[in-house]
């Protein structure tokens, strides 16, 4: 009931953030092309030349417009969106948030992986992305000439949900498990009464709900009064609310 509750709250407070205007852009991070279409949605649209071999599909991206940072879920890759590129291996990133179900959606077009060299597939997020109805995402030849992996962050329910849908389902060259997301930093947090305490061995930055930067520099301790905010160290975040 607690958790329900709480992400009932959570909910609103993201519905009030609506009202944040961010003017829609296109950026390149890492080699891949994003549309930042509202507030809090990035839709991939294709690739840079600089595009590395091994692709990180992330859970969310950064835009900074002058001294305003803002941080965007990513719900959508664009048909053929990485079609032409040489693509060896492929991550999809696990979720850092407990946040409500329909901020986890990735819609993937159809085409968007339609790369014969691709070799592995790491799979650490933990809801299965839709696929639009009766489109390939994957090059034909992939499913039985790539590598399948699934993270060990994600559960046995999780897993088996994947196994069971399509185009997941379909891999010929073996199932395996253990693969993991890397833990780059020691981030401990506390909060009470307004005050956010965090201690990090790498550089700290907090967020509000809605995406606004309000913080970036070393551990220390900040007030920031009440409400919902996410502080990222390295490939650790946390989610607090006071």
């Amino acid at each position: 009931m607690k958790n329900t509750a709480f992400k009932l709250i959570l909910t609103l407070l993201i519905i009030t953030a609506s009202s944040v205007t961010v003017p829609a852009a296109q950026i390149a991070i890492d080699g891949i092309k994003y549309d930042i279409d509202s507030y809090d949605h990035a839709t991939i649209t294709g690739y840079t030349s600089d595009l590395p071999s091994s692709v990180i599909i992330p859970y969310e991206v950064h835009y900074v417009n002058g001294e305003d940072k803002y941080m965007f879920f990513v719900t959508k890759i664009a048909p053929d969106a990485f079609v032409g590129s040489g693509i060896t291996e492929l991550t999809l990133a696990d979720d850092p948030y407990d946040i409500p179900d329909k901020y986890d959606d990735l819609l993937i077009g159809a085409g968007a992986f339609n790369i014969p060299t691709l070799k592995k597939i790491i799979i650490n997020r933990p809801d299965v992305p839709v696929v639009e109805p009766e489109s390939e995402i994957f090059n034909p030849d992939i499913y039985k000439n790539a590598e399948l992996v699934f993270g060990s962050k994600l559960t046995d329910a999780q897993v088996e949900e994947y196994k069971k849908s399509y185009p997941w389902n379909q891999f010929l060259n073996g199932v395996i498990t253990g693969i993991g997301s890397p833990e780059t930093s020691s981030l401990s947090v506390t909060s009470a009464g307004g005050s956010i305490s965090f201690i990090s061995d790498k550089p700290v930055e907090i967020f509000t709900i809605d995406g606004r930067r309000i913080y970036s520099g070393d551990s220390s301790t900040i007030m920031p009064g009440k409400g919902v905010f996410i502080i990222r160290s390295g490939e650790k975040s946390v989610k607090v609310a006071d």
